[in-house]
């Protein structure tokens, strides 16, 4: 086949659609790169369980890999254990998930991974991953990291999540770019999150983040802090990290504000759930001690097995924090997730690029 090459890489080209039939089991990988107007669609299953993943000697396999492209969908494909992300979407305009599944449980294994993008919708979707669940990061381009990328209007909506390892719903922590703003999760359900904050904002580098929204929300099992983990609930800040702030090119610091946390209903939960806000004063020398605030938060409704949130909780830690509030004025009913039948798309498909 003239799309598929020896690394057992799909290259998709434009105007096309890739039809994969229910019950199809597919050893590879489907890539793009300047390419518009492409679906991926049906009811069968990536697997990437056959490719290497060594993380020491960075080898991953990423099932979809789609950069610089516009008008770009993914609906109904299952996808198990990828060599690496699932979803590396970069540098993109345009792109629509609905009603994926991913199960992963190998290394590095995130599951839909947006970077530098503009206009994301990700609905009715499963996603069981070793990773950052749903991740949001602002990256420069790689042929010229001093043009840096843009982030807008990101939507994760009616999705169901289960994270063993990292954050289930994260933006952060590569920031590489002043813009990143309108980024939602809505009518989230996470059945069980293991090691970090289920909701996080890590703003490494030098965006100007802003208008972040996590809404009608349902955490089943918050269980954090195995391992290397931490016990934050709610993890916001805004600092340098040795790990992440200089991983592709070093910035100057940004900031967090006018963040939404409503309706937020947390069955269990470990008994000393932080909720962390940080702001920073930017001790490296190039930067003259320059200052880096949170501001404009609000926790509206938000209950922990079974007690409203206030602001005497005693596991709330903030510093530099400006307009932080925290009230309460409804019941708090959580997510509305309703089930995810893939059945919808009705017809059988086959594997073909029209």
């Amino acid at each position: 086949n003239q799309y598929i090459n020896n690394n057992n890489v799909i290259n998709v080209p434009s105007n096309s659609t890739v039809y994969v039939e229910y019950g199809a089991i597919i050893q590879g990988t489907f890539a793009a790169s300047n390419k518009n107007n492409i679906k991926i669609v049906g009811g069968g299953i990536i697997d990437g369980s056959v490719f290497e993943r060594d993380a020491i000697k960075n080898i991953q396999t990423i099932p979809y890999d789609f950069n610089y492209c516009n008008n770009i969908t993914f609906k109904g494909i299952t996808t198990l254990d990828p060599a690496g992300w699932c979803y590396n979407i970069y540098f993109c305009k345009d792109v629509y998930f609905d009603n994926i599944k991913i199960i992963s449980s190998r290394s590095n294994g995130d599951g839909v991974s947006i970077q530098s993008c503009i206009n994301v919708l990700c609905e009715d979707s499963f996603v069981r991953s070793w990773d950052d669940s749903l991740v949001v990061k602002n990256y420069p381009k790689w042929s010229n990291k001093n043009e840096h990328g843009t982030t807008q209007n990101i939507v994760f909506e009616d999705c169901i999540l289960w994270t063993d390892l990292a954050q289930s719903m994260e933006v952060g922590f590569e920031t590489i770019g002043k813009v990143m703003e309108e980024i939602t999760f809505n009518n989230i359900t996470i059945l069980h999150n293991y090691h970090k904050a289920p909701i996080s904002i890590h703003n490494g580098n030098n965006a100007d983040l802003k208008n972040v929204k996590f809404t009608n929300i349902t955490i089943e099992d918050a269980s954090m802090g195995g391992g290397d983990g931490n016990k934050y609930l709610i993890d916001f800040s805004t600092e340098f990290s040795t790990t992440w702030s200089t991983k592709h090119t070093e910035t100057e610091l940004g900031s967090i504000s006018n963040v939404l946390v409503e309706n937020v209903l947390v069955i269990d939960c470990i008994d000393d759930a932080i909720i962390s806000m940080i702001g920073c004063v930017d001790a490296r020398k190039e930067y003259l001690n320059s200052t880096h605030y949170i501001n404009d938060v609000t926790i509206k409704n938000v209950k922990i097995k079974g007690k409203i949130v206030d602001s005497n909780y005693q596991y709330l830690n903030t510093y530099m924090v400006n307009n932080l509030l925290i009230e309460n004025d409804s019941i708090v009913t959580g997510s509305a997730n309703k089930y995810i039948d893939a059945s919808k798309y009705g017809q059988q498909y086959i594997i073909e690029i029209l």
